[in-house]
């Protein structure tokens, strides 16, 4: 009966593992090290495993990418690095594990040093096999090692002699600089905005607040320094602050056709259309209800 359990146990820990599932996988490198039976078929299915996930590591394989939803709307970026930088907490823990390695996958394009012990933390939780995978590439690319899921301990022991040497990403000033500008303590909100930009110059979502900062505490000179290094100068980031800028010249009406434009048309924008949001401190909102079509607040 024991044995029968054992077996049926080790039948079901092969089924996980080729269902790319990481700790099925990990589990059947444990029992790989043994010399009985099971091992040799351990080893085995691993092989198999290993050759799929080569296959998917080639470069004719399609990434996924990473899509954020909001409403019925989907974007697929480019992302900041700060926006990706909020994300990790939320995405580690979504359902789906095609999100969570186009996620890696966005972050990794970044080739980013600071969202190392980010991804650390991410890889120690997960579950995917093949988000493991991207990982693990994600990985080598910041530390100039050559590591696969298979060497799950070895980055481990890796991490613990090398973290000291890595820079967090400023997470905590990002969301204290936030709370600042909801509090409308706008200097203080620019000063932590600009803290970021100190470690992560391409954090274009933090410079478009520093500016907006800036422009309403009447220092147009910060502003329009931190304007011209805007890592996508195109983006819509870019563009928000430019609209803001905008705003500085009086025209109401302008100034109303512009944050229409801005909320309907620039993904994640749309928060901003709440009564009580700075950005709409000068609009007229009859004429921003009457053409966006949304009738009296």
């Amino acid at each position: 009966m024991t044995s029968f359990k054992e077996d049926a146990l080790f039948i079901r820990t092969i089924a996980r593992a080729q269902g790319y599932d990481f700790k099925a996988y990990q589990a059947l490198l444990e029992i790989g090290r043994g010399t009985n039976d099971n091992a040799r078929l351990a080893n085995q299915v691993m092989a198999e495993i290993d050759r799929s996930l080569a296959r998917d590591r080639s470069d004719f394989t399609p990434r996924r990418t990473f899509v954020t939803v909001a409403g019925t709307n989907f974007y697929s970026g480019p992302f900041t690095s700060d926006e990706l930088a909020i994300c990790f907490s939320n995405v580690s823990h979504d359902q789906s594990s095609f999100n969570r390695e186009g996620f890696v996958n966005t972050v990794a394009g970044l080739k980013q040093p600071l969202f190392l012990p980010l991804l650390m933390d991410f890889f120690a939780n997960e579950t995917d096999l093949g988000v493991a995978d991207r990982l693990t590439i994600a990985i080598s690319d910041l530390t100039k090692e050559d590591f696969h899921p298979r060497d799950f301990e070895r980055i481990a022991n890796w991490w613990k002699h090398y973290h000291n040497s890595f820079t967090n990403w400023p997470l905590e000033i990002l969301e204290n600089a936030s709370r600042e500008f909801s509090s409308v303590h706008y200097r203080q909100a620019a000063e932590a905005f600009k803290q970021v930009l100190k470690l992560d110059s391409g954090a274009d979502m933090s410079r478009a607040f520093a500016i907006a900062c800036y422009l309403d505490t009447g220092l147009t000179n910060r502003a329009t320094t931190l304007a011209k290094e805007f890592k996508h100068p195109s983006a819509r980031w870019a563009q928000w602050t430019t609209a803001k800028a905008e705003r500085e010249t009086g025209n109401v009406s302008n100034e109303t056709v512009r944050c229409l434009e801005i909320t309907t048309n620039l993904h994640g924008m749309i928060y901003l259309t709440k009564n009580d949001s700075p950005f709409f401190r000068h609009v007229d909102l009859r004429i921003y209800d009457k053409l966006s079509g949304q009738g009296a607040r």
